[in-house]
Protein backbone atom coordinates (compact mmCIF):
# COMPACT_ATOMS: atom_id res chain seq x y z
CA UNK A 1 0.00 0.00 0.00
CA UNK A 2 1.10 3.41 -0.59
CA UNK A 3 -0.60 4.78 2.60
CA UNK A 4 -0.80 2.91 5.94
CA UNK A 5 -3.50 3.61 8.84
CA UNK A 6 -6.48 5.26 8.80
CA UNK A 7 -6.82 8.18 6.37
CA UNK A 8 -10.60 9.40 6.66
CA UNK A 9 -12.98 8.75 3.89
CA UNK A 10 -11.89 11.81 1.80
CA UNK A 11 -7.89 11.06 2.87
CA UNK A 12 -7.50 14.93 3.26
CA UNK A 13 -5.54 14.10 6.29
CA UNK A 14 -3.67 11.20 5.57
CA UNK A 15 0.24 11.54 4.72
CA UNK A 16 1.76 12.27 1.64
CA UNK A 17 4.17 10.00 1.98
CA UNK A 18 4.34 6.70 3.81
CA UNK A 19 6.54 3.41 4.19
CA UNK A 20 4.41 0.68 4.78
CA UNK A 21 3.79 -1.34 8.13
CA UNK A 22 7.07 -2.46 8.62
CA UNK A 23 8.48 0.64 10.62
CA UNK A 24 10.82 3.20 9.33
CA UNK A 25 14.10 1.70 10.64
CA UNK A 26 16.86 2.61 8.51
CA UNK A 27 14.62 4.62 5.78
CA UNK A 28 14.76 7.75 7.96
CA UNK A 29 18.81 7.55 7.92
CA UNK A 30 21.22 5.73 10.20
CA UNK A 31 23.20 9.12 10.33
CA UNK A 32 26.50 9.73 11.08
CA UNK A 33 26.64 8.98 14.71
CA UNK A 34 29.92 9.15 15.86
CA UNK A 35 30.25 12.26 15.27
CA UNK A 36 26.71 13.59 16.55
CA UNK A 37 27.56 11.71 19.79
CA UNK A 38 30.95 12.74 20.54
CA UNK A 39 29.60 16.63 20.25
CA UNK A 40 27.22 15.93 22.21
CA UNK A 41 28.43 14.43 25.07
CA UNK A 42 30.09 17.00 26.76
CA UNK A 43 26.79 19.24 26.57
CA UNK A 44 24.98 16.36 28.01
CA UNK A 45 27.54 15.94 31.12
CA UNK A 46 27.95 19.95 31.80
CA UNK A 47 23.93 19.77 31.44
CA UNK A 48 23.29 17.31 33.81
CA UNK A 49 26.25 18.52 36.56
CA UNK A 50 24.27 22.16 36.74
CA UNK A 51 21.10 20.25 37.41
CA UNK A 52 22.99 18.51 40.28
CA UNK A 53 24.29 21.86 41.66
CA UNK A 54 20.85 23.41 41.13
CA UNK A 55 19.74 20.56 43.10
CA UNK A 56 22.27 21.09 45.92
CA UNK A 57 24.43 17.87 45.40
CA UNK A 58 27.40 19.64 44.20
CA UNK A 59 29.00 22.79 44.75
CA UNK A 60 30.53 23.01 41.36
CA UNK A 61 30.19 21.79 38.06
CA UNK A 62 33.84 20.19 36.83
CA UNK A 63 32.57 19.93 33.58
CA UNK A 64 32.32 23.71 33.48
CA UNK A 65 36.18 24.09 32.93
CA UNK A 66 36.78 20.81 31.03
CA UNK A 67 37.29 21.24 27.41
CA UNK A 68 35.59 19.88 25.07
CA UNK A 69 36.99 17.90 21.96
CA UNK A 70 37.45 19.79 18.41
CA UNK A 71 35.61 18.29 15.64
CA UNK A 72 36.67 18.34 12.39
CA UNK A 73 33.11 18.37 10.32
CA UNK A 74 33.56 15.93 7.03
CA UNK A 75 32.87 18.03 4.20
CA UNK A 76 29.56 17.36 2.38
CA UNK A 77 30.00 17.22 -1.50
CA UNK A 78 26.35 18.56 -2.73
CA UNK A 79 25.02 16.56 -6.31
CA UNK A 80 25.63 19.24 -9.18
CA UNK A 81 22.93 20.65 -10.89
CA UNK A 82 23.38 17.75 -14.20
CA UNK A 83 23.35 15.11 -11.43
CA UNK A 84 19.97 16.56 -9.80
CA UNK A 85 18.61 15.95 -13.41
CA UNK A 86 19.63 12.70 -13.35
CA UNK A 87 18.11 11.80 -10.17
CA UNK A 88 14.86 13.08 -10.98
CA UNK A 89 14.74 11.44 -13.98
CA UNK A 90 15.21 7.95 -12.27
CA UNK A 91 13.00 9.13 -9.67
CA UNK A 92 10.09 9.09 -11.74
CA UNK A 93 10.60 6.01 -12.76
CA UNK A 94 9.85 4.68 -9.36
CA UNK A 95 7.08 3.80 -7.56
CA UNK A 96 7.42 6.91 -5.22
CA UNK A 97 8.89 9.86 -7.31
CA UNK A 98 7.58 12.31 -4.81
CA UNK A 99 9.32 11.58 -1.92
CA UNK A 100 12.75 11.87 -3.78
CA UNK A 101 11.81 14.62 -5.75
CA UNK A 102 10.52 17.05 -2.39
CA UNK A 103 13.84 16.65 -1.05
CA UNK A 104 15.95 17.35 -4.33
CA UNK A 105 14.03 20.13 -4.93
CA UNK A 106 12.78 21.93 -1.70
CA UNK A 107 15.63 20.57 0.76
CA UNK A 108 13.23 19.87 3.50
CA UNK A 109 14.51 17.54 6.37
CA UNK A 110 13.99 13.57 6.30
CA UNK A 111 11.00 13.77 9.00
CA UNK A 112 9.66 17.07 7.49
CA UNK A 113 8.73 15.33 4.40
CA UNK A 114 7.51 11.86 5.95
CA UNK A 115 5.07 14.04 8.32
CA UNK A 116 3.98 15.70 5.22
CA UNK A 117 -0.69 15.57 4.80
CA UNK A 118 -2.06 16.91 1.79
CA UNK A 119 -3.87 19.54 4.28
CA UNK A 120 -0.35 21.12 4.32
CA UNK A 121 -0.68 21.51 0.40
CA UNK A 122 -2.52 24.38 -1.47
CA UNK A 123 -2.27 23.82 -4.70
CA UNK A 124 -4.10 26.73 -6.31
CA UNK A 125 -1.16 29.24 -4.32
CA UNK A 126 1.41 26.58 -5.24
CA UNK A 127 2.49 26.44 -1.78
CA UNK A 128 3.27 23.83 1.10
CA UNK A 129 3.61 24.32 4.46
CA UNK A 130 5.61 22.31 7.18
CA UNK A 131 3.83 21.77 10.52
CA UNK A 132 5.73 18.61 11.58
CA UNK A 133 8.24 15.88 11.77
CA UNK A 134 7.98 12.24 11.88
CA UNK A 135 9.55 10.37 14.82
CA UNK A 136 11.81 7.76 14.62
CA UNK A 137 10.46 5.25 16.37
CA UNK A 138 11.12 3.48 19.29
CA UNK A 139 9.95 0.05 19.90
CA UNK A 140 9.74 -2.23 22.87
CA UNK A 141 9.60 -6.22 23.08
CA UNK A 142 6.13 -7.95 22.22
CA UNK A 143 7.23 -11.39 23.19
CA UNK A 144 8.56 -10.79 26.91
CA UNK A 145 11.89 -10.10 25.74
CA UNK A 146 12.08 -13.92 25.31
CA UNK A 147 13.55 -13.46 21.60
CA UNK A 148 16.95 -13.54 22.54
CA UNK A 149 17.09 -10.11 20.29
CA UNK A 150 17.13 -6.27 20.23
CA UNK A 151 13.83 -4.72 20.80
CA UNK A 152 13.69 -3.49 17.17
CA UNK A 153 14.69 -6.52 15.93
CA UNK A 154 12.10 -8.08 18.14
CA UNK A 155 9.55 -10.41 15.44
CA UNK A 156 6.46 -8.64 18.02
CA UNK A 157 8.13 -5.34 18.40
CA UNK A 158 5.30 -2.18 19.39
CA UNK A 159 6.27 0.91 19.27
CA UNK A 160 5.70 2.82 21.97
CA UNK A 161 6.24 6.61 19.93
CA UNK A 162 3.73 8.67 18.34
CA UNK A 163 4.44 9.08 14.69
CA UNK A 164 4.55 12.43 14.25
CA UNK A 165 5.53 15.62 16.42
CA UNK A 166 5.05 19.62 15.97
CA UNK A 167 8.28 21.08 14.19
CA UNK A 168 10.55 22.06 17.54
CA UNK A 169 10.89 25.56 16.56
CA UNK A 170 9.21 28.59 14.69
CA UNK A 171 11.25 28.55 12.07
CA UNK A 172 10.85 25.39 11.42
CA UNK A 173 7.11 25.92 10.93
CA UNK A 174 7.35 27.86 7.56
CA UNK A 175 5.42 27.68 3.83
CA UNK A 176 7.23 26.76 0.74
CA UNK A 177 6.65 27.91 -2.69
CA UNK A 178 6.32 24.51 -4.82
CA UNK A 179 7.58 24.36 -8.76
CA UNK A 180 4.87 24.21 -10.89
CA UNK A 181 6.46 20.45 -11.62
CA UNK A 182 6.29 19.58 -8.87
CA UNK A 183 2.34 20.80 -7.82
CA UNK A 184 2.16 18.44 -11.02
CA UNK A 185 3.61 15.56 -9.65
CA UNK A 186 2.04 15.76 -6.18
CA UNK A 187 -1.35 15.58 -7.82
CA UNK A 188 -0.51 12.89 -9.77
CA UNK A 189 0.95 10.90 -6.32
CA UNK A 190 -2.54 11.73 -4.74
CA UNK A 191 -4.19 10.53 -7.47
CA UNK A 192 -2.46 7.09 -7.20
CA UNK A 193 -3.12 6.91 -3.96
CA UNK A 194 -7.18 7.79 -4.43
CA UNK A 195 -6.79 4.61 -6.86
CA UNK A 196 -5.48 2.38 -4.14
CA UNK A 197 -7.74 3.20 -1.65
CA UNK A 198 -10.54 2.02 -4.06
CA UNK A 199 -8.68 -1.01 -4.89
CA UNK A 200 -5.53 -1.62 -2.49
CA UNK A 201 -2.70 -3.22 -3.83
CA UNK A 202 0.36 -5.35 -2.54
CA UNK A 203 2.35 -3.60 -0.16
CA UNK A 204 5.99 -2.33 -1.74
CA UNK A 205 8.40 -0.49 -0.26
CA UNK A 206 10.66 2.92 -2.18
CA UNK A 207 14.37 1.98 -2.77
CA UNK A 208 16.77 3.14 -0.82
CA UNK A 209 18.76 5.83 -1.65
CA UNK A 210 21.90 4.40 -2.04
CA UNK A 211 20.01 2.16 -4.46
CA UNK A 212 18.93 5.22 -6.15
CA UNK A 213 22.09 6.31 -6.34
CA UNK A 214 23.61 3.30 -7.72
CA UNK A 215 21.49 3.09 -10.76
CA UNK A 216 21.72 6.58 -11.77
CA UNK A 217 25.71 5.87 -11.76
CA UNK A 218 26.37 8.53 -8.66
CA UNK A 219 28.74 8.39 -6.32
CA UNK A 220 27.46 6.91 -2.67
CA UNK A 221 25.68 9.78 -0.41
CA UNK A 222 22.69 10.07 2.34
CA UNK A 223 19.42 11.45 1.76
CA UNK A 224 20.09 14.17 4.18
CA UNK A 225 23.04 15.87 1.41
CA UNK A 226 19.85 16.18 -0.48
CA UNK A 227 19.32 18.98 1.85
CA UNK A 228 23.33 20.33 0.97
CA UNK A 229 22.30 20.25 -2.89
CA UNK A 230 18.64 22.47 -2.75
CA UNK A 231 20.73 24.98 -0.48
CA UNK A 232 23.43 25.43 -2.80
CA UNK A 233 21.32 25.32 -5.69
CA UNK A 234 19.83 28.51 -3.97
CA UNK A 235 22.97 30.11 -3.73
CA UNK A 236 23.63 29.46 -7.15
CA UNK A 237 20.81 31.53 -7.77
CA UNK A 238 21.30 34.56 -5.88
CA UNK A 239 18.61 33.87 -3.87
CA UNK A 240 18.41 36.33 -0.86
CA UNK A 241 20.02 35.03 2.48
CA UNK A 242 16.11 36.02 4.22
CA UNK A 243 14.57 33.57 2.01
CA UNK A 244 16.67 31.09 1.99
CA UNK A 245 16.35 30.78 5.69
CA UNK A 246 12.92 30.72 5.51
CA UNK A 247 13.14 28.03 2.82
CA UNK A 248 15.36 25.87 4.96
CA UNK A 249 13.88 26.55 8.13
CA UNK A 250 16.59 28.10 9.89
CA UNK A 251 16.53 30.18 12.76
CA UNK A 252 17.40 33.70 12.67
CA UNK A 253 20.26 33.73 15.52
CA UNK A 254 22.09 30.13 13.68
CA UNK A 255 20.96 30.92 9.84
CA UNK A 256 24.23 32.08 9.04
CA UNK A 257 26.62 28.90 10.40
CA UNK A 258 23.72 26.93 8.81
CA UNK A 259 24.30 29.01 5.54
CA UNK A 260 28.43 27.77 5.87
CA UNK A 261 27.42 24.62 6.44
CA UNK A 262 25.15 24.09 3.86
CA UNK A 263 25.87 26.07 1.36
CA UNK A 264 29.09 25.04 -0.64
CA UNK A 265 31.07 26.90 -2.88
CA UNK A 266 31.17 25.16 -6.48
CA UNK A 267 32.24 25.94 -9.47
CA UNK A 268 29.63 27.27 -11.19
CA UNK A 269 29.37 29.82 -7.93
CA UNK A 270 33.09 30.70 -8.19
CA UNK A 271 32.57 31.29 -11.94
CA UNK A 272 30.15 33.65 -11.85
CA UNK A 273 31.63 35.55 -9.08
CA UNK A 274 34.80 35.53 -11.39
CA UNK A 275 32.73 36.60 -14.37
CA UNK A 276 31.18 39.64 -12.29
CA UNK A 277 34.25 40.42 -11.36
CA UNK A 278 35.89 40.62 -15.00
CA UNK A 279 32.96 42.50 -16.12
CA UNK A 280 33.69 45.08 -13.62
CA UNK A 281 36.93 45.61 -14.07
CA UNK A 282 36.98 44.77 -17.68
CA UNK A 283 34.50 45.97 -19.17
CA UNK A 284 33.10 45.66 -22.78
CA UNK A 285 34.28 48.60 -25.40
CA UNK A 286 31.59 51.09 -25.42
CA UNK A 287 29.09 52.23 -28.39
CA UNK A 288 30.09 54.22 -30.81
CA UNK A 289 27.97 57.75 -30.72
CA UNK A 290 24.21 57.86 -32.10
CA UNK A 291 25.74 60.05 -34.97
CA UNK A 292 28.31 57.41 -36.04
CA UNK A 293 25.66 54.67 -36.53
CA UNK A 294 24.88 53.97 -39.90
CA UNK A 295 21.03 53.77 -39.33
CA UNK A 296 20.69 56.54 -37.58
CA UNK A 297 22.30 58.81 -40.18
CA UNK A 298 19.37 61.16 -42.52
CA UNK A 299 18.90 59.31 -45.65
CA UNK A 300 20.18 55.74 -44.77
CA UNK A 301 17.78 53.05 -44.97
CA UNK A 302 18.11 49.84 -45.93
CA UNK A 303 15.94 47.61 -47.75
CA UNK A 304 14.66 44.13 -47.07
CA UNK A 305 16.96 41.59 -47.36
CA UNK A 306 18.52 38.17 -46.18
CA UNK A 307 21.21 37.93 -44.26
CA UNK A 308 22.95 34.46 -43.55
CA UNK A 309 24.93 34.47 -40.51
CA UNK A 310 24.69 31.16 -38.20
CA UNK A 311 21.45 30.90 -40.20
CA UNK A 312 19.19 32.63 -42.20
CA UNK A 313 18.03 35.77 -40.94
CA UNK A 314 15.38 38.37 -42.30
CA UNK A 315 16.18 42.03 -41.89
CA UNK A 316 14.15 45.27 -42.65
CA UNK A 317 14.69 48.22 -40.88
CA UNK A 318 12.59 51.02 -42.60
CA UNK A 319 12.84 53.44 -39.35
CA UNK A 320 15.74 54.98 -37.60
CA UNK A 321 16.22 52.81 -34.33
CA UNK A 322 18.48 50.56 -32.29
CA UNK A 323 18.59 46.81 -32.99
CA UNK A 324 19.04 44.38 -29.97
CA UNK A 325 20.23 41.81 -30.97
CA UNK A 326 23.95 40.99 -31.01
CA UNK A 327 26.30 41.96 -34.17
CA UNK A 328 24.04 44.59 -35.24
CA UNK A 329 26.85 47.17 -35.59
CA UNK A 330 28.71 44.97 -37.75
CA UNK A 331 26.18 44.06 -39.76
CA UNK A 332 24.33 47.57 -40.78
CA UNK A 333 27.95 48.89 -41.56
CA UNK A 334 28.87 45.97 -43.97
CA UNK A 335 25.10 46.69 -45.53
CA UNK A 336 25.26 50.44 -45.74
CA UNK A 337 28.15 50.19 -47.81
CA UNK A 338 28.39 52.22 -50.93
CA UNK A 339 29.51 48.83 -52.69
CA UNK A 340 26.57 46.87 -50.77
CA UNK A 341 24.95 44.20 -53.57
CA UNK A 342 21.83 44.77 -54.70
CA UNK A 343 19.28 43.16 -52.86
Amino acid sequence: MRVVGDCGSDGCGEPILCLGTRGTRGELGEGRWGGMLLGGAPWTVRTALNEAVRRGHLTVNPASVAKAPRLEEEEVEPYTVDEVHKLLDLANKTGHPARWVVSLALGLRQGEVLGLKWTDVDFELRVMTVHRNRLRPRYEHGCGNHCGRKPGYCPQKVNIRRETKDTKSRAGRRPIGNPEPLVQLLLQHRRAQERDRRAPQPEHRPPRVEDLLKAAGLRAGRLHDARHTAATVLLILGVPDTVVDAIMGWEPGKSARMRRRYQHLTNRVLTDAADKIGGLLWPLPEEPPAADRPWSQPGKRLARTHLSQAGLFELAVDTPRRLTFRRADLLLARWCRADRPDP
